[in-house]
């Protein structure tokens, strides 16, 4: 019981609240600047788009015959095409680099 008392005693502290605070303003404001804008009127696009085309792009090490060197792991990474309908009437396509 007298450690839950020190830990709500130790939550009061004014650092915990700054800290708690610069953490909650990072989190929002990479939520807020993960969202595209439209090129057209630079209004904020408040969804996810929809997805166009997915493209697998392999990165292996490859052999001089051109095909993948088994002594390597198969690497890679997908590119996403997304597209998305502002209230403007704009409609944009943006290619995504997904790991």
């Amino acid at each position: 019981m007298d450690f839950i008392i020190e830990t709500l005693e130790q939550l009061n502290d004014p650092l915990f609240f700054k800290l708690l605070f610069g953490v909650m303003s990072i989190i929002i404001l990479a939520v807020i600047l993960g969202f595209p804008n439209c090129p057209q009127c630079s209004r904020k696009i408040w969804n996810n788009g929809k997805v166009v085309d997915r493209e697998y792009i392999d990165t292996t090490p490859q052999k001089s015959d051109g095909s993948n060197d088994l002594r390597y792991k198969r690497s890679g990474y997908t590119k996403i095409l997304r597209e998305w309908n502002c209230r403007c009437g704009h409609t944009f396509q943006k290619w995504i680099k997904k790991i």
